[in-house]
């Protein structure tokens, strides 16, 4: 699961981050909102799963000297509306 985890917030990245010239603005927005939706609604071992290993890719980022990555990564819960949630 914790492959599957890692594969979404690649992808979550991607849309959030990709110029329009290689993803649709209105595209990106969508999928972004219909992962965000998914993760709200998914039970909370799946939605902590999601979110540490978020945490745990942002550190790898860290570690490596990403730091763009890095902060990509930490604000991701938030942007999609997780944190919240997920301290609830």
């Amino acid at each position: 699961m914790r492959a599957l985890a890692w594969i979404l917030a690649e992808n979550v990245l991607a849309l959030a981050y990709s110029h329009e010239s290689e993803i649709a603005d209105d595209f990106a927005v969508a999928q972004l909102e219909r992962i965000a939706h998914s993760l709200k609604s998914a039970g909370s071992t799946t939605l902590g799963l999601f979110l540490d290993t978020v945490h745990e890719m942002a550190e790898e980022a860290r570690l490596q000297g990403d730091d763009q990555r890095a902060e990509r990564l930490v604000a991701m819960p938030d942007h999609l509306g997780l944190e919240f949630q997920a301290r609830a």
